[in-house]
C-alpha cells in the first residue's frame, strides 16, 4: 500500500508543475489560439486528473480505471505535442554550439539585470533632483518596486546557474557539460529561450519605467511588463526543473527564488495601481487653477457626463429586466411549467 501511496504523491507533484508552467507557458505564446488551446488542454488534464483520485477514494464497480487512466495519458501526449510545436527551435545554431550556449546566456541575463539595476538607479537619482510633490513620490514607489523585483530576479538566475551545474554535475551518462547539452538539445532550446525572455522583458520594464518618469509612458506598462516577467520567470523555472532531481536543495531554492519574484511582481503591479489612482484623483480634483470661464465649462461637462450615464443606467436595468423576463420564461417552458 505505501509504494502505491508513494506513487500518488509523486503523481500529483508532477500534474501540479505540469499545469503551473503549461498554465504560465500560455501566456508567453505569440499565438492566441495556440496559448488558449494550452491553456484549455492544461484544465483539462487537471479536471481528468482530480476525477482519477477521485474515483480511487471512493471505487465504483461501474468505473472504468483503465479508460480513465488511458484517457489521461492522451490527454498529457496531446500536451507533450502543443508543448512540442512551442518549442522556439535555435536554428541558427548547431547542437554543438548549443551545448556552450547555456552558461553564456544565463551569465548575458543576469548582466542585463545589473544593468537594469544600475539605471533603475540612475533613474531614482534624477528624479530625486528634478521631481516634488506628488511626481516625485509616485516615482519613487515605482522605481522602488522595479528595484525590488530586478534585485529578486538576480537571484533566481543565480540559482537557476547552481541548478544547472548540478544537473550536469550528475553526469547522466556524458562526460562534460556540452555534450549534456548537445544530447539534451530540445531541452537545451527551451532552456536558452526561457533565460532570453527574463532579460528581454527586464529590458522592457525599463525601459517603460524610463518613458512612464518622463511623462510619455502609462502605468498599464509597467504592468504588462510585470506580469511578462512573472510568466518568463516562470518558463525559465519549468525548464530549468525538467531533468532535476526533485530532492535537490538547489531546486527548493529556485523554487524560493521564483515564489520572491513573484511576490516581487504583484507588488510592482500593485503599486502601480496605488500611483495610477493617486495620479488620476489629483489631476481630477484639483481646480485651483482653473478661471471664471474654464470652471463653468467644466461644470457643465460634468453635468452633461452624468446625465449620459444616469441614461446609460436606466438602458442597462430596462436590459436586465427584460433578460431577467425571457429567462425566467425560457425556464419555465424547459421545466414544463403551465404556460396559461
Amino acid at each position: 500500500m505505501l509504494p502505491f501511496l508513494n506513487e500518488c504523491i509523486s503523481l500529483a507533484t508532477c500534474m501540479v508543475d505540469v499545469v503551473v508552467h503549461g498554465k504560465a507557458t500560455s501566456n508567453l505564446v505569440q499565438d492566441v489560439d495556440q496559448g488558449v488551446s494550452l491553456a484549455d488542454n492544461c484544465r483539462e488534464v487537471t479536471l481528468l486528473c482530480i476525477d482519477l483520485y477521485t474515483n480511487y477514494q471512493t471505487p465504483s464497480a461501474s468505473i472504468d480505471f483503465d479508460k480513465q487512466s488511458n484517457e489521461l495519458i492522451r490527454r498529457l501526449n496531446s500536451l507533450i505535442d502543443k508543448t512540442t510545436i512551442l518549442l522556439p527551435k535555435v536554428s541558427d545554431i548547431s547542437k554543438e554550439e548549443l551545448g556552450d550556449l547555456v552558461e553564456k546566456e544565463l551569465q548575458l541575463t543576469h548582466e542585463t539585470i545589473d544593468e537594469a539595476v544600475r539605471l533603475l538607479e540612475a533613474m531614482m537619482t534624477k528624479s530625486r533632483e528634478q521631481d516634488t510633490g506628488i511626481k516625485c513620490e509616485v516615482n519613487g514607489q515605482i522605481l522602488d518596486s522595479c528595484g525590488k523585483l530586478m534585485q529578486t530576479i538576480k537571484v533566481l538566475i543565480v540559482k537557476a546557474r547552481d541548478l544547472q551545474k548540478e544537473i550536469v554535475s550528475q553526469g547522466r551518462g556524458t562526460a562534460t557539460a556540452r555534450e549534456f547539452y548537445t544530447k539534451n538539445h530540445k531541452w537545451t532550446e527551451g532552456l536558452v529561450s526561457a533565460a532570453k525572455n527574463v532579460g528581454v522583458n527586464a529590458k522592457v520594464l525599463i525601459d517603460s519605467a524610463d518613458r512612464l518618469l518622463s511623462g510619455n509612458g502609462k502605468f498599464e506598462e509597467i504592468i504588462a511588463c510585470s506580469q511578462e516577467i512573472a510568466a518568463a520567470t516562470a518558463q525559465l523555472v519549468a525548464a530549468s526543473n525538467v531533468k532535476a532531481d526533485r530532492e535537490s536543495k538547489n531546486r527548493e531554492a529556485l523554487t524560493h527564488a521564483s515564489k520572491a519574484v513573484n511576490s516581487s511582481t504583484a507588488q510592482v503591479v500593485a503599486t502601480a495601481k496605488n500611483c495610477a489612482s493617486i495620479i488620476e484623483e489629483k489631476s481630477t480634483m484639483d481646480f485651483s487653477s482653473l478661471n471664471l470661464h474654464t470652471t463653468k465649462r467644466k461644470e457643465m461637462d460634468a453635468q452633461v457626463k452624468v446625465l449620459e450615464l444616469e441614461k446609460a443606467l436606466e438602458q442597462a436595468k430596462q436590459q436586465l429586466y427584460k433578460l431577467r423576463k425571457q429567462h425566467y420564461q425560457m425556464a419555465g417552458e424547459e421545466a414544463g411549467w403551465d404556460q396559461s
